[in-house]
């Protein structure tokens, strides 16, 4: 049963996403999630769990603490596209949130919001500039309370391993499974970082065409906010690296995020 379960994963998830996408549609909860609901909250999750352990990745039976369902809050919004009108896209986010798909299959196109700034139908060019600067805005206002949460996470995940350190007997099951929730919050925090690079990339993607199509000056202002994105996205990639003692390697090194060659332009 739970073989035939596996195979038929991607049918079935996509099924459950549909009807979910239908029975939530307009109504989120806290940081601009979804209402709760048994396919996001559990279905997917345990079947995401079941085939991220056939791809031999960590997978923890422990339970969240508060810190830890804190920061997957916080970070579910970083991580999700911010256009919403991209249907597919979030979908496939949801997927790789779920570990339902590996990690690795899932890439965003920077492209992709500026194409869905321009559906909405701006009249006005100044709207348009408006509409780039409160996402530019809303995502900075973003990193400060989630970088507090992974602080929190860090440390607890440091408490986590001095008290398996002393215990008189620790089994490999609870070594496996610290090691792997530790894993996991890792990868809720790399996730993160790497979305909000993606999100300064596609800023920087549709103001740089929102110039060519319609200049204005107010250009110089949504750049401005565009900057100071970018340096709380290089001081969150550093604060992580300084936390995880360099695993990430030295910041330095590749110096401030680029926005004059983003990847979109590789």
């Amino acid at each position: 049963m739970n073989g035939r379960l596996l195979v038929c994963a991607p049918l079935l998830t996509a099924l459950l996403l549909g009807s979910a996408g239908e029975a939530g549609a307009g109504r989120l909860g806290d940081f601009g999630r979804p209402e709760p609901s048994i396919v996001t909250g559990a279905i997917l999750p345990w079947i995401g769990n079941k085939l991220a352990a056939r791809r031999g990745e960590p997978v923890s039976q422990f339970q969240l603490t508060d810190h830890e369902m804190e920061l997957r809050a916080r970070a579910y919004t970083m991580f999700m596209p911010s256009h919403r009108v991209r249907f597919f896209a979030r979908h496939r986010a949801e997927l790789v949130r779920t570990r339902v798909w590996p990690d690795e299959k899932y890439a965003v196109d920077p492209t992709d919001y500026y194409v869905a700034l321009r559906a909405q139908g701006f009249i006005s060019s100044e709207a348009l500039y408006n509409a780039i600067e409160q996402s530019v805005r809303a995502d900075l206002g973003l990193i400060e309370p989630f970088m507090v949460e992974v602080e929190r996470v860090y440390a607890d995940d440091r408490r986590r391993m001095d008290a398996l350190a002393r215990a008189s007997v620790p089994s490999p099951e609870l070594t496996g499974n610290a090691e792997a929730r530790i894993y996991e919050n890792r990868r809720v925090v790399d996730w993160a970082i790497i979305a909000m690079q993606w999100r300064v990339e596609a800023y920087a993607y549709a103001l740089e065409t929102t110039r060519i199509e319609v200049p204005s000056i107010r250009a110089v202002d949504v750049e401005m906010a565009l900057t100071r994105l970018a340096a709380a996205v290089d001081i969150m990639v550093a604060s992580v690296d300084r936390m995880e003692g360099g695993r990430r390697g030295t910041p330095a090194d590749s110096g401030p995020m680029d926005l004059t060659a983003p990847v979109y332009k590789h």
